[in-house]
């Protein structure tokens, strides 16, 4: 039974029909098998067979003792809001706009990237694909003295993995249709299709202002690009953290500046009652005083500073798949008497080139050299001499 029909199925009103929706929608989201027993009953078979019998209404609880109620406070809508949380939306929209070549394209791409002893590259041929570009909002929790959250976007262009997040305010000056599904597998030269193209301005824009989530099959696996996403946020995160420790960073150096004073203060007065008594019993227990007070003292300073330690946690709130019109640029580059094929992406709806990226490493680059098997950034030289180094003598 399908999800549409579970809802169907009951008639729950108010906070009970939230509490069944995020439920239900969650299960299905994990793959749970849910079959309705009767009117507002359900039977769960969970991931690794583990069975319930749940219902949402608190009368059928009290009524029957195989039923669990799932409400608010219970630990099986708990689990199941904690299951949610890790579980990112994803919505699709497909950009509408035209394709268009850009001018003068030699001494474009010309200056895009370096290509490392070889001739300025040479245009050969010019075509049109779709384009698939992930946008990720993750809220990202920084643990300190104080909590706080903030929401962190960044757009991913999933063939090469750029990060296009410069142009994600570019998306808001165009429309979309919401919420397609492809046919089988899409390819990357799939065309706008007629009703796609015919469809009336006021459906488009209701779309847009409401849009749904829907599923799509891609050639490319968006967990490798929410992967890259999160690679993409880390200076951003860095970045904060830093301006959050240099406004504790006062506090932090009051606080252990106090204590040290204090164990300052204490080991004098103990060192100074040490060599004052000339018992040996009672120098020797000053003498564990002493290495005891000293101890204490270094876990309170790395307490101290262990408290003013910032890290961070992020965790996907939703991501939405644009399928927009890429212009790809293919160029024919010459190094001695081999050629080689490059291809620069060009985004006509922000009018503007997509970032070079090395494609072993997937870095952006502003120089490219030829390898053994392909263009690299001089990554793959690193990652050779870093093997040569690891190899024993």
């Amino acid at each position: 039974m399908s999800k549409a029909e579970f809802l169907n199925v009951s008639q729950a009103t108010g906070a009970g029909r939230a509490v069944q929706s995020l439920v239900l929608e969650t299960l299905d989201l994990m793959g749970a098998a849910v079959d309705v027993v009767e009117l507002d009953v359900y039977d769960v078979l969970l991931p690794g067979d583990q069975f319930k019998r749940i219902t949402f209404d608190p009368e059928i609880a009290q009524e029957r003792d195989d039923c669990e109620l799932v409400t608010y406070g219970t630990p099986f809508l708990e689990s199941m809001v904690e299951v949610a949380k890790t579980r990112g939306r994803l919505q699709v929209r497909q950009i509408e706009s035209r394709a268009e070549v850009p001018q003068n394209l030699e001494d474009k791409v010309a200056n895009l990237v370096h290509f490392v002893k070889c001739k300025p590259p040479k245009v050969s041929r010019t075509w049109m694909e779709e384009g698939l570009l992930l946008l990720c909002q993750f809220v990202v929790t920084f643990q300190a003295d104080e909590v706080v959250e903030e929401l962190m976007t960044t757009l991913i262009d999933l063939q090469s993995l750029a990060d296009l997040t410069h142009l994600h305010a570019a998306l808001d000056h165009h429309w979309f249709t919401v919420g397609l599904e492809s046919n089988g597998t899409m390819t990357g030269r799939d065309k706008l299709s007629t009703e796609t193209a015919n469809r009336d301005r006021a459906d488009a824009l209701a779309d847009r202002l409401n849009p749904r989530p829907h599923p799509i099959s891609t050639p490319f696996r968006l967990t490798d690009g929410v992967a890259w996403a999160v690679h993409a946020l880390e200076p951003r995160i860095e970045k904060t953290i830093a301006h959050i420790q240099s406004q504790n960073n006062t506090q932090r150096e009051d606080e252990l500046a106090k204590s040290r004073h204090y164990y300052e203060a204490t080991l004098k007065k103990l060192d100074k009652q040490w060599s004052a008594t000339t018992d040996a019993e009672k120098k020797g227990r000053l003498k564990q005083k002493i290495e005891a007070t000293k101890l204490d003292r270094d876990h309170r300073m790395e307490d101290i500073s262990r408290a003013y330690e910032v890290t961070a946690e992020v965790r996907l709130d939703q991501a939405i798949l644009y399928r927009v019109p890429v212009v790809c640029v293919q160029a024919q580059v010459q190094q001695r008497i081999q050629v080689y094929p490059y291809v620069f992406r060009y985004h006509p709806w922000a009018s503007a080139w997509g970032p070079v990226t090395c494609p072993v490493c997937h870095e952006a680059a502003m120089y490219l050299e030829r390898g053994t098997e392909s263009w690299h950034c001089g990554c793959e030289q690193k990652r050779i001499g870093h093997e040569t180094e690891m190899l024993p003598p």
